[in-house]
């Protein structure tokens, strides 16, 4: 399938090898948007090209800018997919991209065997989401404490971050603590109406009846299979973003 590309990074030979490397691979099937060497005007042309994927070196978004990339993570369409370019000792702020929610992430040097395996990885889940077609019965494998748990995805009505663990609340009320991270379990998730609303956030949006986001209560009610409601406290950015997307009462 044909993607549309947009890289970001302050050196403008950086971005050349990247390209260049891209379409080594991809060749007809990438299509670069744009090539962006500062913060905003990264931000600008993602909101005006709509690209699939973003290739972004770290560095770009160093201190309060990084800011502005978890706040279009969170506002953008979920289509987008960030693939963050860092160095080993540039660790707090790969902890901290992690945290938001990004697609990928390359250590420097970058191979082209690197970027190839995870645009690959990127494009064949972005690939089945477009088709919209999932079977019945995707099931998963999760990591609890010292036995392994495996899920029909379909079942999880919401899924939280504590850390480095997470809870899972099933469609019978049941909840299960994952040790794993919320970006590892996203990385794995296939069915689309399991989407990630916030940092810390990922909801079934098939199994929401109700948002709520007044001055004082920021939430959603989810529905079991048993036909009662389950009330879930969410974030502004999670509720926000739910708004924004198609959700299937």
């Amino acid at each position: 399938m044909s993607f549309k590309l947009l890289i970001g990074d302050e050196n403008k030979a950086s971005r050349d090898l990247i390209k260049f490397k891209i379409e080594s691979v991809f060749d007809t099937q990438v299509q670069l948007v744009s090539s962006c060497s500062n913060p905003s005007e990264t931000i600008g042309c993602i909101f005006i090209h709509q690209p699939d994927v973003v290739v972004l070196d770290i560095k770009m978004f160093e201190h309060h800018h990084l800011n502005a990339l978890e706040r279009l993570l969170t506002y953008h369409p979920v289509q987008l997919k960030v693939i963050i370019i860092a160095t080993e000792t540039q660790l707090p702020l790969i902890q901290r991209v992690v945290e938001i929610g990004i697609a990928g992430l390359l250590i420097k040097p970058v191979s082209t065997d690197d970027l190839q395996k995870s645009l690959t990885k990127i494009l064949s889940k972005h690939s089945h989401h477009l088709r919209g077609s999932h079977a019945p019965d995707e099931f998963i494998t999760f990591k609890s404490n010292r036995a392994k748990l495996l899920v029909n995805q379909q079942d999880i009505l919401i899924i939280e971050s504590q850390r480095n663990i997470c809870k899972i609340t099933l469609h019978d009320g049941s909840e299960k603590t994952i040790n794993e991270n919320i970006t590892s379990i996203e990385s794995r998730l296939t069915i689309r109406d399991l989407q990630r609303v916030d940092k810390s956030t990922i909801i079934n949006t098939s199994k929401i009846i109700y948002l709520d986001n007044d001055i004082y209560n920021k939430g959603c009610k989810l529905r079991l299979a048993s036909g009662d409601e389950l009330i879930k406290s969410l974030s502004k950015a999670g509720v926000e973003r739910l708004y924004k997307m198609p959700i299937n009462k």
